[in-house]
């Protein structure tokens, strides 16, 4: 009985403030995938042995794709910025390509303040730990 309680705990109470909080931080296409997700689990049942064979650990392993893959690509950008000297040159600031990437939630990190930094890079930290 207490390891439904704690089930039912983390996944409906933990883990939706958490999607929700990473969506909420920053508005990019990154975030409307973890939006999606977060509408989805409202529909999944709360894992059990039983569940978690069916549609509760395909949710999951969709999340943890997600969140890994968000991840990867967020640190591969960066990686591919700072290893082009100057920082980012190939990407001049308001130009479309510049403008399009941040719609995405992939963005220079030349310019910004730690807070800035951190809102920005700390959802996806947050989500593979999660997930």
């Amino acid at each position: 009985m207490a390891n439904l309680f704690l089930a039912i705990c983390l996944f409906r109470i933990a883990l939706p403030l958490l999607i929700l909080t990473s969506a909420l931080f920053r508005p990019s296409a990154l975030s409307a995938i973890y939006l999606i997700l977060l509408l989805c689990s409202a529909l999944v049942p709360v894992p059990t042995t039983k569940s978690m064979a069916g549609s509760t650990g395909i949710y999951l392993k969709i999340l943890i794709v997600f969140s890994v893959l968000g991840f990867l690509l967020q640190l591969a950008f960066q990686v591919v910025l700072l290893s082009l000297p100057p920082y980012g040159h190939f990407l001049e600031v308001c130009q479309i390509p510049e403008t399009i990437l941040t719609y995405c939630g992939f963005v220079r990190l030349d310019n910004a303040n730690g807070i800035i930094i951190t809102t920005w890079i700390a959802p996806e930290i947050v989500m593979v730990l999660t997930s």
